[in-house]
């Protein structure tokens, strides 16, 4: 490849980078690309086959420079260091390239298959490089933490500072997050659980089937036809389980009004009657979901009990129910990437609605009081990295598995390590 033609790929993918964070995924046009780029479309074509060529390169690039780094900086820092080292070079990597960062950490989830699979296979690769790390720490103030939890909760917390307009303070963040992962130490002496043994700990969880209801007959007519009230929440309900049903099933990006209207069995006039695209219907079936879920949970929580069993029997409901609707969580989780940045920001604020759960978690004993409510948000981003784990793969029947894991992530900061750890597998050796 001659100079010119270096010089055209490389100013196409740093026009792909900044474009897909100005404008979303979907929004990443090739005209808007060669606009930014500075170049014809058919230069464009000369580099690349489509949009989506595109962004695959442009991802590579930006993937293999933020792995270099990071490598670099865990592998020159000694073991007891490593985590702060690897946070601040995350951080450096967020101050300098915003657009890059939003790249990785969003929009990558929000394009086709191709992308996704090779980004699924990162995160499962940073997630084996955690673990081995846990593993082999020394047994003194070793960090104790599903590895999964642990990545998860760092990258949402960066991945919302990406996907905002405003500053950072990155100083406050660094803060925060270290002092978030220092609450999951131990000890000193204590040697952390093997990382095998949180999936041990819910290897005989009960499977959950999902619910499958039957397609909705028609509405009566006539003499027998509903109130209007009620047959208009009636279609708004058939509309949001058909969105959330053929989104799981074919992606959002294959979805149409037409597609959602005729599986609900309602006309396609009475879907804009309830929602303006399939966008705003979808992010009416995200919040329908979510409130599902926190309804379940609150019910389980509201009762008399100490904190830590409240919060343990709030999450079992929280995990029965993504299991059942199954449908919602895969595009609350998934698919709602695809949907632009709107569905993002929407999925983030309800994701938050978790962290009215923690409160009491604050209340448990002074150093809990201490903890800066940015944990909320970081234990928040855990348990909804591992619950999409297994939604990703397909295995949503097990969502209980992850009880021992998510639950001992939730206690931990507040009622201690080794205490929540202690509950946990005693309960996993009792009742489940």
């Amino acid at each position: 490849m001659g100079e010119a033609a270096a010089d055209h790929r490389q100013r196409l993918c740093a026009a792909m980078v900044e474009t897909a964070a100005q404008h979303g995924y979907s929004g990443a046009t090739v005209a808007r690309v060669v606009g930014r780029a500075g170049v014809s479309r058919a230069t464009f074509y000369e580099h690349f086959a489509d949009r989506d060529d595109c962004f695959l390169a442009a991802y590579r690039d930006k993937a293999a420079v933020g792995k270099r780094r990071v490598s670099l900086a865990a592998d020159r820092a000694p073991a007891a260091g490593r985590p702060e080292a690897v946070l601040d070079a995350l951080l450096g990597e967020l101050a300098a390239d915003r657009a890059a960062a939003r790249l990785l950490l969003i929009e990558a989830l929000a394009a086709p298959s191709p992308v996704r699979d090779e980004h699924e296979g990162l995160i499962t690769g940073i997630d084996a490089a955690v673990a081995e790390f846990l593993d082999q720490q020394a047994p003194c103030a070793a960090i104790q933490i599903p590895a999964t939890a642990l990545t998860a909760g760092v990258v949402d917390v960066l991945a919302r500072r990406a996907l905002g307009d405003g500053g950072i303070d990155l100083s406050q963040l660094r803060s925060d997050l270290l002092r978030w992962i220092a609450a999951y130490r131990l000890p000193g002496g204590v040697g952390a659980l093997p990382q095998r043994r949180w999936a041990e700990l819910g290897r005989f969880a009960k499977l959950v089937e999902p619910r499958r209801p039957e397609a909705p007959a028609l509405l009566p007519r006539g003499r027998s036809a509903l109130p209007e009230e009620e047959a208009a929440a009636d279609r708004r309900r058939r509309l949001l389980d058909a969105t959330a049903r053929l989104t799981a099933e074919d992606g959002y990006s294959a979805l149409t009004v037409a597609e959602i209207a005729a599986a609900a069995r309602v006309p396609r006039a009475a879907f804009y009657s309830h929602f303006e695209s399939k966008q705003d219907a979808l992010m009416a079936a995200q919040t329908h979901g979510l409130q599902g879920a926190m309804a379940v949970a609150a019910a389980e929580y509201s009762p008399p009990a100490p904190w830590p069993e409240r919060a343990r029997k709030a999450m079992r409901a929280f995990l029965v129910y993504l299991a059942e609707m199954s449908d919602y969580a895969r595009l609350d989780f998934v698919e709602s990437y695809a949907a632009g940045p709107a569905a993002v920001r929407h999925r983030h604020q309800n994701q938050m609605v978790f962290a009215l759960f923690l409160e009491d978690g604050y209340r448990q004993n002074p150093d809990a009081a201490r903890l800066p409510r940015a944990c909320s948000e970081a234990i928040a981003g855990s348990i909804l990295g591992l619950v999409r784990t297994l939604i990703v793969e397909g295995k949503t029947d097990r969502m209980l598995s992850l009880l021992p894991a998510a639950v001992y992530t939730v206690l931990a900061p507040f009622i201690g390590p080794q205490e929540a750890a202690l509950q946990v597998q005693d309960r996993a050796r009792g009742a489940g």
